[in-house]
């Protein structure tokens, strides 16, 4: 029940254990590790278009200290040169494929290998032309005692929050990017409107008036430094929130962002719990989490009470929900809201909830008006 995997670039075997051998906890820096994991993880599927990406840990037993684990991620990708290989970990310095514009600023190796020099672990990676690559990390994660760290609290899933609807502007050349943030703040009640480079973006900011920018700072056109620089010598711009963010661990970017009147700083890649508190912390939220009760009173919308529509579309929604049929929920959502201005503030909160996917709250949503009309 042993994998034997050798090294070839150090010419070493070393016995990755079952997942059942692992123990159930070990202590180290939890978020250099996922930055260091997606890094790595992020290149392989960057050079890979065919065949598949592995990613393996387990104990080197070859090592003299007995909680040095290994994470290796291999790849069946073009390969590197070892023209290329030899300066891989350098800032700044990028695979050249012929026939293939990969897209990049060069710093994401030099920056995992920073936060593995951090950690106090060490980087490498073997490669063949036309094969693929494979890079590990070696760390020393001491075992947690009894296999008990501390206790956390349960984690509770956050679905919208309360009081007036937030404008968020996002600002990044990377429809990727842009797309991670629209997805985890849509389904929230966000009002999220995108911008591709600091140019657009403080077009779209003197137009859209957010409460809080998600500014990129590496831009064409105009980066997100001088961007943040206009927007706080705009009278209409200056009091909005901006929150830089960037992939590169070096502490002058996080500086000159703050220099330039950034409120905040947040790595990329961009975490949902970075970001919500973030958002909590800047924008005063207070959240809504699922374990907590629908109120017992029908919703509000700002001081308007929510007006339902006719029984018999209540009744059709809570047949939809109860099926799953999403798809036919918003389109019962979008014929309520051209039956009249009045259930426009209903549609905008059974939009919010079938945004969650959760069946069971939008059911109970509908239920309050069942009863209230009984």
């Amino acid at each position: 029940n042993i994998i034997q995997v050798r090294a070839e670039q150090s010419g070493l075997s070393f016995v990755y254990h079952p997942v059942s051998a692992l123990p159930t906890g070990v202590r180290g820096d939890e978020k250099r590790l996922r930055q260091i994991l997606l890094n790595l993880l992020g290149n392989a599927v960057k050079f890979t278009e065919t065949g598949g990406i592995v990613l393996k840990v387990g104990y080197d037993d070859s090592a003299s200290s007995p909680n040095l684990l290994r994470f290796q991620v291999e790849d069946t990708g073009c390969g590197i040169s070892p023209d290329n290989l030899e300066g891989i970990f350098h800032p700044f310095q990028q695979v050249y494929i012929p026939k293939r514009h990969i897209e990049g600023t060069g710093l994401g190796l030099a920056i995992t290998k920073k936060l593995v020099d951090l950690m106090g672990g060490h980087l490498g990676v073997s490669s063949t032309p036309g094969q693929g690559s494979t890079f590990w990390f070696t760390v020393d994660l001491p075992i947690v005692e009894d296999g008990r760290g501390p206790v956390r609290p349960p984690d509770r899933k956050i679905i919208g929050y309360r009081r007036d609807r937030k404008r968020i502007l996002v600002v990044d050349d990377k429809p990727g990017n842009r797309g991670v943030i629209v997805n985890l703040l849509v389904p929230l009640g966000f009002d999220v409107q995108e911008a591709v480079n600091g140019q657009e973006g403080l077009a779209k900011a003197t137009e859209y008036s957010p409460h809080l920018i998600l500014m990129d700072l590496i831009m064409p056109v105009m980066d997100g430094i001088e961007a943040t620089r206009r927007v706080r010598q705009s009278p209409d711009l200056q009091d909005i929130v901006v929150i830089a963010s960037s992939a590169s661990a070096f502490e002058f970017n996080r500086q000159d962002s703050l220099a330039a009147g950034c409120n905040d700083f947040l790595p990329k890649p961009v975490l949902a719990d970075d970001l919500f508190e973030k958002l909590r912390t800047h924008l005063g939220l207070e959240w809504v989490y699922e374990a907590q009760p629908l109120p017992e009173e029908p919703p509000q919308v700002g001081a308007a009470m929510l007006v339902a529509p006719p029984k018999d579309t209540i009744l059709t929604l809570a047949d939809l929900a109860a099926k799953g049929k999403i798809t036919d929920i918003r389109q019962q959502i979008a014929q309520i809201e051209q039956s009249g201005i009045e259930f426009h503030p209903f549609a905008a909160e059974l939009d919010r909830l079938s945004k969650t996917f959760d069946m069971d709250q939008l059911t109970s949503f509908l239920n309050l008006y069942l009863e209230e009309k009984e």
